[in-house]
């Protein structure tokens, strides 16, 4: 097997394995409150930081938080 072939193979298998996640949550986000509750509560969580102080360099954060 080529090495082309294989590196399709794992993108293919990860978009499959990745759409029945999504799919997965959608229904679980549509039959269980306390699943949406979570998911609200975790949005509002991340509205808190500052979108710089997510970025790998902390030097962007301390940047941010000084100013």
């Amino acid at each position: 097997m080529s090495q082309r072939f294989r590196v399709l193979e794992q993108i293919a298998f990860l978009l499959v394995v990745m759409f029945g996640l999504i799919c997965f949550a959608v229904v679980v986000y549509g039959y269980s409150p306390r699943a949406r509750h979570a998911v609200h509560a975790v949005i509002e969580t991340g509205r808190q930081f500052p979108a710089p102080c997510s970025s790998p360099s902390p030097d962007s954060c301390v940047a941010y938080l000084i100013n």
